[in-house]
């Protein structure tokens, strides 16, 4: 007898991505040619841009059953409490981390920087977030948390804004959102914090529900970190070059509405961080200068 596929087209799964588990939907099947006598399955993962769509073997999915979607909370469960656990300490001078500021054009980009499709910056989110790195590894200054609005917020207020738009269109900037609500939430822990921040950060994740998404809890200023990031997290995607681009272009109107409406999302009003503070800085063994 031939080969059958174990899933159908059209059939929503459970779809391993990196350590964690997502819903998903299959949209193609297809033969393998690395895994003769096997299926590979194109997958989309709800909600998320259809840039994410990839070709996977049949080890990578689970039925959506009762006891697999009860496996996957588990999973996602576990990652929370190691993340709490064992938390990221991670020896980087506020000297070095200045290079992430410089990421967005304030220095010359090198050759590898320029390969990845960097986003147009408008001058003043550049100058939002030198201001951001100035308040807070050189003023020892911290941004109160949860911030007012937040990054989801921010995302429904820019769905809205094109909400008179073609469906297609509105579904485009929905997707799009919905995105940078996965990039940010998938990123913010350990790629967008400066070392000042991980208690506060620590904090705030012990505090919150388990089910609280951290675009409820941060702002436009850590929005804003991840876009100087975006192009290089989105490298390591399954998109090729031209999807990138493709995706990195319907971003570019989103940063021009940041742009253009940064006064009233954005708070000036640092808090000082406290000397209990500073102390539990040196106490987790982060190597920051001491002033």
């Amino acid at each position: 007898m031939p080969p059958v596929a174990a899933y159908e087209e059209g059939e929503e799964v459970l779809a391993h991505h990196g350590p964690c588990v997502y819903a998903a939907r299959i949209v193609k099947i297809a033969p393998s040619e690395e895994a003769p006598g096997e299926f590979e399955y194109r997958v989309h993962y709800l909600n998320w841009n259809k840039s994410w769509d990839e070709w996977v073997l049949a080890d990578r999915l689970m039925k959506k059953t009762p006891e697999n979607i009860t496996k996957m909370h588990e999973i996602e469960r576990q990652l929370k409490e190691q993340k709490k656990q064992k938390p990221e300490k991670r020896k980087t001078t506020a000297t070095k981390r200045r290079r992430t500021v410089s990421e967005v054009g304030v220095e010359e980009p090198d050759a590898k920087r320029e390969e990845m499709n960097l986003l147009p910056m408008p001058a003043n989110l550049k100058a939002a977030l030198i201001a951001d790195w100035e308040s807070i590894c050189k003023k020892r200054s911290l941004i109160p948390l949860p911030a007012t609005p937040n990054i989801d917020t921010i995302l429904d207020g820019y769905i809205h804004s094109k909400s008179n738009r073609k469906p297609e269109v509105e579904k485009d900037v929905v997707d799009v959102m919905n995105g940078i609500r996965v990039y940010f939430e998938r990123s913010v822990g350990t790629r967008l914090l400066y070392d000042f921040e991980r208690p506060q950060h620590d904090a705030l994740v012990n505090e919150a529900n388990a089910d609280t998404p951290l675009t409820s809890l941060y702002g436009v200023q850590h929005l804003l970190r991840l876009f100087v990031l975006l192009p290089q997290l989105m490298v390591h995607s399954d998109m090729d070059n031209e999807q990138r681009q493709q995706l990195l272009q319907k971003m570019t109107p989103f940063l021009k509405y940041l742009s253009k409406n940064l006064s009233d999302m954005k708070s000036d009003s640092y808090t000082p961080m406290s000397p209990e503070y500073l102390q539990q800085l040196i106490s987790a063994d982060y190597d920051i200068e001491r002033t």
